[in-house]
Formats: C-alpha cells, structure tokens, sequence
C-alpha cells in the first residue's frame, strides 16, 4: 500500500508529535516540512527524517498528497484555503479556525474543490472516547457533566514578564477557549447533542484573549459545564453523572482509562490499549477517510463553532479575524 505522503506546517511541540505519529502509522508518512524560520525548518526535518525542507507553501504543495496545519490559530484559515483550492486534503489542528465565518468558507471549498477536511481532534479516535458512548446508557439518565481541561501553560510566567510570547496574543486568535475548551466542547456536543441554551464566562488576560473559562450548556433534565483554563491547572478527572452510576475519565484530552461507579456499589473499569503516540489513531483515520472518498462533512464544525463564537462574544474577546 502507498502511505500518504505528508506536509507538515509548523515546528511545534504538537507538530514533533505529528512527525513521530506520521512515520508510526504505516498508512502515512511525512513527506516535507514548511517553516517560516530555514533554521527550525531543517533541524526539524533532520530530526524526524524528513526529506523535503520547504521556504513557501507553493514548493510544498508540490511535494505531498496531504497536507498538516500546525501554524497559529489565526493562519489555519488562509493555509487550509490555499491547499483546498489545489484539491490537497488538509487536516488542521484545532481549533479549526477563528470563527464561523471562516469555518464556513473553508468547508464550502473542500466541497467545491471535492476534496477533504478533518480537524486533528486526537481524542475523538483515541480507543477511550468509543467506550464513553458505548457504556452512557449503563448511567440511567443522565443529570450533571463536568468535563475540565487547565492547565498552566509553559509561556504564562514569560508573559506575566512581558515578554512578547505568541501564546496569550489576541492577533493568533488564541486563549484558553480556543486553545483548550473545544476538547471539552466537541465531545459534549457528540455525546448530547447541540444544547437548549448556552452560557459563556471568562477572565480575560493582557493580550486580548482569555486565560480561565467555564461554559454552562442546559438539555432537557442535565446540565454539562466545561471549565478551561491556561493560567492554572486542573487536578480532578471528569465525570458524567447519571441517576444510576457516575462515568470518571481520567483526561477528557486524551482518555485512557473510563471507570463506572454504580448506586448499587458494582464498579467497572475500562483501560483499552492506547498507542504511545496517541496521535496516530488520528492519522490511520484521516487515511481510511481518504480510502474510502468520504465528503467533508461541516456539522460538526458548525455546531461548534456557533457556541465558541457565542461565549467569546458574551466573555467580550474580540479577534483581528473576527474584523476580516
């Protein structure tokens, strides 16, 4: 079997990540790597073997069958474009893009140009994330979700010194909405569906994004609360509460291990063989989508990003590319 062969854009800690996972998958491999710095470009592509050291996304285009965004959040939309309009399948870190609006048009032109776009929401393919909606039914009826991704970024002491840092920077459309609570986000909305009604709060941070959130979505009979945070971290696991049993997750970022407390006193434990790079069950199923021809498919981006854009607006985090 041919592996897809890859670009990578970026030379990030998630990016390195890819790399590794890319040459692990035996239905992928990386290809060439783009980088605005030649520097960073080449040590990484000595480091992860890569053959192909790219200066535009014109000479990487040329080089691959698929395409991996890693760049600041506020560059996915223009990159993704650029490769759709050329009928390269893209499969972009999350969060997708910077709004609905630019969500929209990049699902428009995946489907105008008949090719394919994924976001790289590792978790939803991790084995983990398939047991926690196999097993909801065994809760009774669901009443309270408390789903929670914080955690102190490595850059917040930088800039708390005012050091210029990329990561609280309102221009890269980052913060800890955006950042981190969509791995909460996406699997509430898989599991329960678009809510009744949504409430965003937030503490925002010099940069013009926000550092610390929590978003309440009510449905019929339960609540589900998401807290996100990059400037302080979590030390609990996540739960769904149901009137028979309780679900724990150890990390709803990257679930390994789903355990089951019922009223009756029972207990189940459930711990599915995980790969160690985590992010290759997310490459196998970009391949097998691009085996099979799927269609892209924008439900679930716009579900999403109705509510993402919604808390923002209520927090009052304005982007550059919400004014494009």
């Amino acid at each position: 079997m041919n592996r897809i062969r890859f670009g990578l854009i970026g030379t990030s800690e998630i990016a390195e990540k890819m790399a590794q996972a890319l040459t692990q998958c035996p239905k992928t491999l990386p290809k060439a790597i783009y980088s605005r710095s030649k520097t960073k470009g080449e040590t990484f592509a000595k480091k992860h073997r890569i053959p192909c050291v790219c200066s535009t996304l014109e000479d990487l285009a040329k080089e691959v069958d698929a395409v991996y965004i890693a760049s600041p959040n506020a560059l996915h939309c223009e990159q993704t474009l650029f490769f759709l309009e050329r009928k390269i399948p893209v499969l972009c870190e999350k969060p997708l893009a910077s709004n609905l609006r630019e969500v929209e048009a990049m699902v428009a032109c995946a489907k105008r140009n008949g090719t394919y776009l994924a976001e790289a929401y590792k978790s939803r393919w991790m084995p983990a994330y398939s047991l926690m909606k196999e097993h909801l039914a065994d809760l009774g009826p669901i009443r309270n979700v408390r789903f929670d991704f914080s955690k102190y970024s490595s850059r917040y002491d930088a800039h708390k010194r005012g050091e210029d840092v990329n990561t609280f920077k309102a221009e890269f459309s980052n913060g800890a909405l955006l950042d981190l609570g969509v791995y909460c986000l996406y699997p509430a909305l898989e599991l329960f569906g678009v809510p009744e009604s949504v409430s965003g709060f937030g503490i925002p941070v010099d940069g013009g994004v926000d550092g610390v959130g929590c978003t309440v979505m009510t449905y019929d009979g339960f609540l589900v609360t998401l807290n996100y945070s990059k400037i302080s971290t979590a030390s609990r696991a996540c739960e769904i509460q149901g009137e028979e049993g309780t679900m724990v997750i150890d990390a709803i970022s990257t679930p390994r291990k789903i355990e089951i407390f019922f009223r009756s006193g029972a207990y189940k434990a459930y711990a599915p063989y995980t790969e160690k790079n985590d992010m290759v069950y997310e490459c196998e199923a970009f391949a097998d989508a691009l085996a099979r021809r799927d269609e892209t498919d924008g439900t679930a981006f716009f579900n999403a990003f109705r509510i993402l854009d919604a808390v923002r607006k209520s927090v009052g985090i304005v982007y550059p590319a919400d004014q494009k």
